[in-house]
């Protein structure tokens, strides 16, 4: 017995919804943009601040924060480079502070 045509089209509708649903959360729910400025940096009186200058997590001790989050806004080329600064100079604050902390 062969499949009535409702059948087939109702079984097509669910397989091409499927399909654009797999579609959708494979490329379309990642970001294309770079997740810059999600940490701003500023002074501790200010409540937008998340992080010191010195990318310590205000209220929260020994968390720092050093990817692209703490940019301002996004640099005009790839913000890897950008980041390995950050996180490069992260390193030496951290090494400074250990260094320079008592006991």
């Amino acid at each position: 017995m062969y499949p009535s045509v409702a059948h087939v089209m109702i079984h097509y509708f669910f397989r091409i919804r499927h399909v654009h649903l797999l579609f959708v959360r494979a490329c379309l729910c990642a970001s294309a943009c770079a997740q810059v400025g999600t940490c701003k940096m500023g002074h501790s009186n200010d409540p937008m601040t998340v992080v010191d200058e010195r990318l310590r997590v205000l209220g929260v001790v020994g968390l720092r924060v050093a990817d692209a989050s703490v940019m301002p806004s996004i640099t005009s080329g790839n913000t890897n480079s950008p980041t390995l600064a950050i996180a490069e100079k992260a390193a030496e604050m951290i090494l400074a502070d250990r260094l320079n902390s008592p006991g």
